[in-house]
């Protein structure tokens, strides 16, 4: 039942990622960076949270330490990742409220990081 609960997570982060990817298209980059007709995404998963793709990291990587069913592989798994999520997103955040302003900062008045409604 463990491993059942932990596949369905991983494979469920793993779709959310991608969903969140596929819907920024040529915005999405592995580096911080703002493209000079950079627009903000609200559609699909984005209409819910801000970082729906860290969303699906961070449960992708739950299951994985659920697999070990274990609290110190959860532990050890989840703590790394989100301190570098999280740092991440700080960097994001800042970029993004400094080249589209207002309108960022509107959406992140609407929205939530990671969870809708919660955090």
């Amino acid at each position: 039942m463990i491993r059942l609960l932990a596949l369905g997570l991983l494979l469920g982060g793993l779709a959310l990622r991608w969903a969140a990817i596929l819907t920024l298209g040529r915005l999405f980059t592995v580096d911080v960076a703002i493209h000079f007709d950079h627009v903000v995404v609200q559609a699909g998963l984005y209409r819910l949270v801000r970082h729906p793709s860290y969303t699906g990291l961070l449960v992708a990587f739950l299951g994985l330490g659920v697999f070990f069913a274990n609290w110190l592989s959860i532990f050890g798994l989840l703590l790394p990742i989100t301190l570098a999520v999280l740092n991440r997103v700080v960097k994001e955040e800042q970029a993004l409220l400094t080249s589209l302003g207002s309108e960022y900062a509107a959406y992140c008045a609407r929205t939530k990081r990671f969870i809708p409604g919660v955090l």
